[in-house]
């Protein structure tokens, strides 16, 4: 009766299966993308309007440009919020 090979031979299988290419080994078209800095980063062209802050240093133009935009402090940061038109959301900073 022959059995299930030893653990050694199973081990040497294992190692002898090829490793993945390492990432700068790949060629440019099988490369994944790689992360983009700055603004791009968080992929704003993604995302829907209304998911997009501004990010200003002053909102005193941007609580004027909606009626009911409105100046509020959470967690010690200024937003200009619109719960009627979300995509009037600004944070000072």
């Amino acid at each position: 009766m022959q059995g299930r090979p030893g653990r050694a031979f199973r081990t040497a299988v294992r190692l002898r299966k090829a490793a993945p290419p390492a990432i700068n080994q790949l060629s440019p078209l099988t490369r994944p993308p790689r992360p983009l800095n700055g603004a791009a980063s968080n992929f704003a062209a993604f995302r829907r309007p209304e998911d997009i802050m501004k990010i200003r240093n002053s909102l005193k133009s941007l609580k004027d440009r909606h009626r009911d935009n409105r100046v509020i402090r959470r967690r010690g940061r200024t937003y200009v919020i619109n719960k009627t038109n979300r995509r009037f959301k600004a944070r000072q900073g």
